[in-house]
């Protein structure tokens, strides 16, 4: 609470004093439900700090990182033998007990109840937000130097989930990776998550190039106005695992893909009429080869992290297949502007944090515009619990009295 109201009091002198000038905040790392859940209860201070200074902040400041524990060891800060996960894929993380992951929903899961608690105490749209750090915290040694290219990989595979995820919140304005231009020549000069290391320190200064400089090159194309695009047909194990991106900029669509699954995935495009396959081309990023033993093991002889910069593929068919963890970009010609836009509106209820109990339903009240005549809508909830659930737990959801399917995702 301190925090906040000290956040305040800054927030309105330097508006009287420079008014350009804004404070954002709460700029916390790890700032999701979990070890930390008491800082989102009515008392904990990154609550507070939207409840007290939400009307004046600039912006919402976060830090978002998921938590390495495969690329883990005795080594390892902190070290506890049984959070080792035993494979390096998140999304097979998900259901072997990995509890500090951001890439599947739970990092939607806190943009959604900041959301919430600014409209419920300021009635009115939050500032923008920013994510000045995020990125894959824990990939051992945490400083450097990382023994192989895999540690890149698995770097990269993070940030572009947590990117594509950003992408679709039209909170965020603005998202930092924590990947250093060049390795600070003081503290952590042969870290892994910069542009450039410098392996020999502190003997040799000379900086090198990572993999991470070609990561950034594949997404430079990434850019023009979005287009809906959406997935059918997954069961909800799969749905979890995809991310899509569309934009169309002059006479090109853009797809961004990405399947998170250890497993490969084949699926067929469904184009507007306006798009074509003639002169299509996919550009990939990926893990080809066998894969280290472990995170101190050299990178394996006919392995690489594949990072094309350019769509040198031909796109033959409306058949697509990514490998487990792939990344792809589609470049589709388009023939026409598009025929018409669409708006999506988000709307949250006020009621956040409430308990759920077997004997005891907890309800939730959303007020929609008068006159709004969706085409479709989805209704989203978030549950947590802090040992996780019960085998055979089930969770049942009515709207305006009536029952509704419940997806596991």
């Amino acid at each position: 609470v301190k925090h906040a109201d000290f956040a305040r009091v800054v927030a309105l002198r330097l508006r009287a004093a420079h008014p350009d000038v804004r404070v954002s905040g709460p700029s916390s790392s790890w700032p999701y439900p979990g070890e930390n859940w008491k800082r989102w209860a009515s008392t904990g201070w990154e609550r507070a700090f939207i409840e007290r200074a939400g009307d004046v902040a600039g912006a919402y400041d976060f830090h978002f990182y998921t938590k390495e524990f495969w690329a883990y060891g005795p080594d390892s800060p902190g070290h506890r033998a049984e959070l080792r996960q035993p494979t390096p894929n998140l999304h097979a993380s998900l259901w072997t007990g990995h509890h500090q992951l951001l890439d599947f929903g739970k990092g939607e899961a806190l943009l959604d109840l900041v959301q919430s608690l600014h409209l419920a105490k300021w009635q009115r749209p939050s500032p923008p937000v920013i994510i000045s750090e995020f990125g894959r915290q824990g990939i051992t040694p945490q400083l450097g130097p990382w023994a192989n290219d895999y540690g890149y990989y698995l770097y990269g595979t993070t940030v572009t989930r947590l990117w594509m995820m950003f992408m679709d919140r039209p909170e965020i304005t603005l998202t930092v990776p924590f990947i250093l231009p060049v390795s600070d020549a003081g503290y952590g000069p042969r870290r892994g998550q910069a542009l450039y290391t410098r392996p020999g320190a502190p003997a040799d200064m000379t900086p090198q190039v990572t993999p991470l400089r070609d990561f950034y090159g594949f997404f430079r194309e990434v850019e023009g106005e979005r287009v809906p695009a959406s997935w059918a047909g997954l069961d909800p194990r799969q749905a979890v695992g995809v991310f899509t991106v569309a934009a169309r900029r002059g006479d090109t669509l853009f797809v961004l893909l990405h399947n998170a699954a250890a497993e490969p995935l084949a699926f067929d495009l469904k184009l507007p009429g306006s798009a074509s396959l003639a002169g299509a081309a996919v550009q990939r990023m990926r893990w080809e080869g066998p894969v280290p033993a472990d995170h101190r093991a050299p990178t394996p002889d006919g392995a690489r992290w594949r990072r094309d910069l350019a769509g040198t593929e031909t796109l033959a068919s409306s058949r697509v297949e990514l490998a487990g963890e792939e990344t792809a970009l589609l470049r589709l010609p388009l023939a026409a502007a598009p025929a018409r836009q669409v708006v999506v509106n988000r709307h949250y209820a006020p009621q956040v944090m409430r308990p759920l109990t077997d004997s005891a339903p907890s309800e939730f009240t959303f007020t929609l515009p008068s006159g709004e005549k969706p085409a479709g809508a989805e209704l989203v909830f978030t549950f947590a619990a802090s040992v996780g659930g019960r085998p055979g737990q089930q969770i049942a959801l009515s709207l305006n009295g009536v029952a509704l399917d419940a997806r596991p995702d």
